[in-house]
This record gives structure tokens, C-alpha cells and sequence, in this order.
């Protein structure tokens, strides 16, 4: 048990960004967390779903500290998609998906990208920068992607299946949980790493 920047003792789960989500589904499991579209979601749908993404990152060989982005546009399963990425152990890299395929492709082979979870909209970038990037093992799609695309899981295939929780990956605060990229605009974009205890202190504040 230790104590947060505000004073307030909290659980050493708790420390980790993913661990404040797990915290409040136990605390307040029903209550709203996420509304996206109309559609509502309470802190244990997206504890549950976030679990089961992290099993098939895990199974699909992400390990910790792997790098693992997030190109989609603002709907609940980038959400759903971070916080599995760090159960998993991995660092979240979230990009636009109006990123243009020769920089995407930039950005993931910078950070050595292992798995990508994209929306289906994004089936042609995705098409056109993977090949480019060698380190990328696993796809993991947000929606049905369209005839053509890369081949990859669907979260409907995941989130259909049993609930597990996923393995340990022995995450410290220290460990990095997210890696930005600049725009880039006047110059090529540069990652800003960001730890969990960064994340974490910026919460509490």
C-alpha cells in the first residue's frame, strides 16, 4: 500500500494506468464509464473486453515492453484497445488514421511495432505501410475489415470468447505504457515516452 501524489493510500495495482481501470471496476463495477455513439459502457464491460484483448495479444506473442499501436478514429474500442495493450505489458502508440502510409510506416518501424489494432477504414494504410515493417507480427482488427486487407483477428472474435485474464506481465511504474509521436509537421516525428508512473501522477493531479 503506498500513498498517491494526492495523499490518498491506493494498492500497488494501482501504480499502473491499467491498474486504476481494474480499481474502479471493483469499487463500481455498473457504473458508466464510456459513452461512445449513443452507446454506454460501465468500468466492468470495459475491464472485461480490455482483459480479453490483452489474451490475444499475449497469445499472439506481445511480451512487455513490446510496442503495439492503435490506429483508428475516437470510438470505445481505442479505449478497449489501450488498456489491453498495457494488461498485455505492451506500450500503447496511438496514430491518426489520416496518417499518410510512408510516414505511418515510418512511425511503426521507428518503435519496432509488433502488433497493430485498426479500425477497418484504415484496411488500405494498413495495407500499404505493413509491408514495410518487419517487426510487426499480429493484426488485430475493430470492426469486420474489408475483402483484401491484411489478415488479422476481429475484436468480435475475441470479445465472443470465454473471459480469461491475462497473464502477468510484472509491470513496474517505471516501465513505459505509451509512446506519442509528434506531428511531425516541420520535420520527421519524434516518439515522447511515457511511463506509467507519468500517466499515473498526471491522474492523481
Amino acid at each position: 500500500m503506498t500513498r498517491s501524489p494526492g495523499g490518498d493510500f491506493v494498492t500497488s495495482a494501482e501504480t499502473l494506468v491499467h491498474g486504476l481501470l481494474g480499481a474502479s471496476a471493483a469499487r463500481h463495477p455498473g457504473r458508466t464509464a464510456l459513452v461512445c455513439e449513443g452507446r454506454a459502457f460501465t468500468f466492468a464491460d470495459v475491464d472485461t473486453a480490455s482483459d480479453r484483448v490483452a489474451c490475444a495479444l499475449q497469445h499472439g506473442g506481445l511480451a512487455r515492453g513490446d510496442r503495439a499501436a492503435v490506429l483508428a478514429a475516437n470510438v470505445a474500442e481505442v479505449v478497449v484497445a489501450v488498456f489491453g495493450v498495457m494488461k498485455a505489458g505492451g506500450v500503447a502508440v496511438p496514430l491518426s488514421p489520416l496518417t499518410k502510409p510512408k510516414k505511418l510506416a515510418g512511425m511503426l518501424s521507428d518503435c519496432a511495432v509488433e502488433a497493430l489494432i485498426a479500425g477497418p477504414a484504415s484496411a488500405d494504410l494498413v495495407g500499404e505501410a505493413a509491408p514495410n515493417v518487419p517487426s510487426l507480427a499480429q493484426v488485430i482488427w475493430t470492426g469486420p475489415p474489408p475483402a483484401g486487407a491484411p489478415p488479422g483477428r476481429t475484436f468480435e472474435e475475441i470479445l465472443a470468447g470465454p473471459h480469461a485474464s491475462p497473464r502477468d506481465p510484472l509491470l513496474v511504474d517505471h516501465d513505459l505504457c505509451a509512446i506519442i509521436y509528434t506531428s511531425g509537421s516541420t520535420a520527421r516525428p519524434k516518439g515522447v515516452m511515457l511511463t506509467h508512473r507519468n500517466l499515473v501522477n498526471t491522474t492523481w493531479a
